[in-house]
Formats: structure tokens, sequence, C-alpha cells
């Protein structure tokens, strides 16, 4: 029994080693052993050495206190290991089940390297031979075979949290280090020097990428619905009519529905702009649209602010601009806020166009215009729905200016009235003192005759050095009659003027109350700003507007995109026969978001899940 205590040490033989657990596998018929055993017989620590008779093979054990310890097999010549790997610095291992030979390990003390090679820069270097190449090769492959469940990997992305197949970690961070650093000459296309991606290829993105038309970027992304982006992109951009560039920093193409090319948000707490644009060469930035279809009308630009807070009284403003000359001194050019240029070719064209909608009556217009220098402050408002003006303001009255080469550059201004009249001039044949004229029955149509609205007349004789003078008799809605005073009866040619009462804006009288400048608001307005005269605003005359005078809808005149201008849906967004919107949306009208990637599993994911 070679696990029996109270042993002596020594050398020993039997024909029957028993029991079977006490001995090496399979031992059977005679067997050696050599016990060298503890000096203290109670307990069984003991070093054994044995063998059968009739082979080379030699076991060893350490009891270690357990008579039923497992023995090893001890590897020699004899008993197959015929050889050894004899070479300096390379690893030794099993070449066959009998051999040891020399792996293509070689370990030099300070770097260690294979196949047969190392690299005096690389601790750890791996040299794949041109010969092998192809299809599901690697030089090094991490595979992390981890299990089904969302807590069965890491606990987050810092170094100490992530459970990666191959992590790199650099210490430090010193000039020009990497934790992972991946390089490839990219002599071919559709190579990269670093790539990771969705095992389906669903999503992927590279490093170091050059694409099948020989386009390269320091970064690609890539979705399978067709969302792409780039950055360090070089290769042709086009831009359609717009022309066409060799690269950009940021390139995003994206030809599917329902995907943008780029996003930029700020939310949150954030507290800078979500998009930011400089050039101290040209342009900030710059927006093109080509538009070849004739169901909506895009913009080439456009911008959108929603205001949810009834307190915000200051000026909210869609978009702004901002010219700033900081010279100093001297008048060398113009400095202009907002620019805008309407090339329409063959049709109608406007190079700004303002439009204001609200659904109470409160000041509106189409355009507000605002001016201060050193000399004086200004402001008009322009198609003034409030007060019902073409032009509302400050600063004097509209001027016309006509460049005259014997007068120089010469002004000239309209006159103005507490209140509104029309204005209109004619010629009549005076015959034995006695004329008549009757009023244009179109302009009949649209004044006021009343008697606190009576025709006005002023009469001019042309060549009757010797006229008496003319009175003005049976005023009437369309017409009235001149009489030579005191009995004359000349006959030539009078001229007259007639000023008459339109029935636009009738019933607001005189000197009505004029608007402040825009930011100024109603509840602000100083006291000694009010005039005495407040109409009722409901008591003014206002006409129809041109649709409903004419029976034709705007909206079935305008595109998809357009503002719609009257109606119950005044001011919104026409979208499509019967769709408005407060808005323009982001998708085009009509297309619908893009789906989201259809998400594939592998055989071995499906059994998983």
């Amino acid at each position: 029994d070679a696990g029996q205590m109270a042993t002596q040490s020594g050398f020993f033989q039997t024909s029957v080693p028993a029991p079977a657990a006490n001995w090496p596998v399979s031992a059977a018929s005679w067997w050696h052993l050599i016990d060298c055993r503890h000096s203290n017989n109670a307990n069984n620590y003991a070093m054994q050495f044995a063998g059968s008779f009739f082979d080379q093979n030699l076991y060893f054990r350490k009891t270690n206190n357990n008579a039923a310890q497992a023995w090893s097999q001890i590897l020699t010549s004899s008993n197959g290991v015929t050889n050894s790997c004899g070479t300096v610095n390379y690893i030794p291992k099993m070449t066959t089940a009998s051999n040891i030979g020399c792996s293509q390990i070689i370990d030099n003390g300070s770097v260690v390297g294979m196949p047969n090679t190392t690299d005096a820069n690389s601790l750890f270097y791996v040299n794949r031979a041109s010969t092998i190449y192809g299809a599901n090769k690697a030089t090094i492959y991490g595979y992390r075979n981890g299990t089904s469940g969302a807590a069965n990997g890491g606990t987050g992305w810092p170094v100490a949290s992530v459970d990666a197949a191959i992590k790199g970690y650099s210490y430090w961070g010193n000039n020009y280090t990497a934790g992972v650093a991946g390089y490839n000459y990219n002599d071919y296309t559709e190579c990269a020097g670093v790539f990771g991606a969705k095992q389906d290829m669903t999503y992927w993105g590279a490093l170091g990428y050059k694409d099948a038309s020989s386009n390269t970027s320091g970064v690609k992304g890539y979705s399978s619905v067709g969302t792409s982006g780039h950055l360090g992109f070089v290769g042709t951009i086009n831009l359609g009519t717009f022309g066409s560039l060799n690269g950009g920093g940021v390139y995003a193409p994206t030809p599917n529905a329902g995907y943008a090319s780029l996003i930029a948000t700020s939310t949150g707490s954030a507290s800078i702009a979500a998009s930011i644009g400089y050039s101290d060469v040209w342009i900030a930035g710059y927006f093109g649209v080509n538009n070849s279809t004739s169901t909506f009308n895009p913009p080439g630009l456009y911008s959108q602010l929603n205001i949810s807070n009834t307190g915000a009284a200051f000026t909210q403003m869609g978009i702004q601009g901002y010219s700033n000359y900081t010279a100093g001194s001297g008048n060398p050019g113009t400095s202009v806020g907002v620019f805008g240029t309407g090339n329409g070719a063959t049709q109608e064209a406007a190079g700004v166009l303002g439009e204001g909608y609200s659904t109470v009556d409160v000041q509106t217009e189409g355009g507000y215009f605002y001016c201060s220098s050193s000399y004086s402050s200004n402001y008009t408002y322009v198609a003034d729905a409030y007060w019902n003006r073409k032009a509302t303001g400050t600063g004097g009255a509209v001027s016309e200016v006509i460049p005259t080469k014997e007068h120089g550059r010469v002004m000239l201004t309209t006159p103005e009235s507490p209140e509104y009249w029309y204005q209109d001039y004619g010629t009549v044949q005076l015959v034995d003192g006695k004329a008549h004229v009757d009023i244009d029955p179109i302009l009949a149509d649209i004044i006021i005759v009343n008697e606190d609205n009576p025709i006005r007349v002023f009469c001019t004789p042309v060549d009757l050095t010797e006229f008496n003078g003319v009175a003005v008799i049976n005023r009437t809605s369309t017409g009235f009659d001149l009489v030579e005073l005191n009995g004359g009866n000349h006959t030539g040619i009078l001229d007259y003027q007639i000023i008459v009462k339109p029935k636009t804006n009738y019933g607001e009288g005189r000197f009505i109350q004029g608007p402040g400048p825009i930011f100024l608001k109603s509840k602000d307005e100083p006291l000694e700003a009010k005039t005495k005269n407040q109409p009722d605003r409901s008591k003014i005359f206002r006409w129809p507007t041109d649709w409903e005078v004419y029976g034709y809808n705007p909206e079935n005149l305008i595109k998809i995109g357009d503002v719609i201008p009257s109606g119950p849906n005044k001011g919104k967004i026409k979208l499509g026969d019967g769709k408005y919107g407060d808005g323009l949306p982001v998708l085009q009208p009509g297309k619908e978001p893009g789906p989201k990637p259809e998400i594939k599993y592998d055989e071995k994911e499906k059994n998983d899940k």
C-alpha cells in the first residue's frame, strides 16, 4: 500500500499494487516504489516515485497527508519525449505527442515576438506573412464570449468599467501617445486604419478610410438606412448648380428620405448656440437649394422661433442679421444688417418680402424699419394692418428723388394732412358763366360725400383776365356746378382741383393716435403720448380683402411651403391640400420619417434571445 502511514522510507516492490486509489492509474502486476517518509509516523507526508517493472514510464507525487493523492507522470526521452528545442530565446512546445520542439515565439528577455521574429520597438510583436491573406483572416483576434443579459458585461465606458474583447490603455497621455492606434497604406479602395461595426454591418465606423471611389475620410460613419457622415473628407462633393468642392471638414450625404445630413442641438443646461460657423476668409455659412419641382416651395434658408412664455416681453426674431463696422473712422462702405436679392428673370421678383399675422387686434405690419444717427432717429411701419396704412412713421413725409444734370439730385416731398383725403384735377369748359363737372364714377364709388364731408373745389380761370370768380353749387356725390360770380357770363376754360373724403379709414377723424416705436407696448405708452382722438376702431371703415372682392381662394394659388395669406388658416404654412402647420416641418411635406434599422441577429444571438 503506497499510501500506508507509519511506513519506513525505503525501496519497495510489489506484485499487487493496492489499493488502486493509492497507486498510479492502471497500476497492475509488479511495480517499484521509492518512498521518502516524514520522520513522524503519525502523519502521511511522503515524496514517492513509482514505476512498472515492464516499461520506462515513471510517476511522481507528494502525498500531502492524503493517501489517495493523484500521481503525475514524468516525461522522459524513454517514454516518448525524444527531442527538445535547443535554440536560444525560442519558447519550446510539444510538436507531437512525444516530441518537444521550438515554437514560433521568441522571448529575448526584452521583447516577445512571433512568428520567428521580434521588433525592438514593441514589447509584443506579431508579424503575418504576405502570403497569408483573405476573408476571415486576422493577425490578432480577440473574442469575448459573453452571455445574454444586459448586466452580464461592464458597468460603464471608463477603463476600469468596460468589458472588452481587446482593450488598450495609455497612462499619462503624453505627446503623440494612444491607447490603440491603427494604420494602413490604403493603396487600394475599401480599406481603413481602424474599423468598428455591429456584427451584421447595420452600422459601422472607420478611421483612416478610403472608399470604393478613392475618396478618403479621417472618420466615416455609416448606417444601412442610407445615412453616412465624414470627418476630414477628401473627394468630389457635388453641389448641383452651385458647383462642386474637393472635400470638407464635415461631409454628410444622406440620400434616403426621412433622415437629416446634419443635426445640431443645444438643450438642457447648455449656454451656447447649437451650431456656430466662423470664417476670416469668406462666408461663415452657405446654404443652397436646388428645387426642380412645382409641387412645393422650399426656401433657401429657414429659421423658426417658438415662444411659449407669455411674459417674454422683447423683440422675438425668427432670423437676425448684424453688420458691425469696427474700423473706428471713415465712410468707405455701407453696413447692412439684412440684404435680400430676388432674381426673377422673366417672373415677378422681390428682394425682401415681409408678412405679419395676428389673431387679435394688435399692432401688426408687414415690415418695420428703424434708423438712428447722430442727427436724428426715425421709425416706419410698412403694410400696417392696425392703422390701415401703407406706411406709418416718424421723420417727415414720403419723398421722391430725381437726378437732373442741370439742378443736381433734387428731392420732392408729398403734402400731409391731419386727416385722410383724396384729390383729383381736371379742366372744364365754362359757357356763359356756367359749367358742370361730373366726378369720375370710379372716384365717386370709393368716397364719402355728405353734409359733414362735402366735395371741396378749387378753381383757376385760364386766360380769363376779367373773370369775376366762381361759386360751387349743387354739390353731390356724382358732381357739382360752377357759376361765375356777380352774374358774369364769360366763356372759357377753368382748371379745377377737388378734395374728397375717402371711404378708406372713414370714421377715424382728425389727428388720430399714432404708433410709437415697435418696442413700446401700449401698456407702457406714456400718458403724454396719448391724443384726444381715440376713435372706436370697430366703426372705422375697412375695405374687404382683394380675394374677398374678386372671389378667389389664395390657398389654391400658393404652393406647399408658402404662407397662407388669409382665411381661418392665415399665417400658417401650407403643407398640402387641407394640411397646415405653424411652421415649415423638418421633413419634406408628404414624406415620413425614415424607419429605424431592422435589428438582425446571428444564430448565436437568436438562441440567446
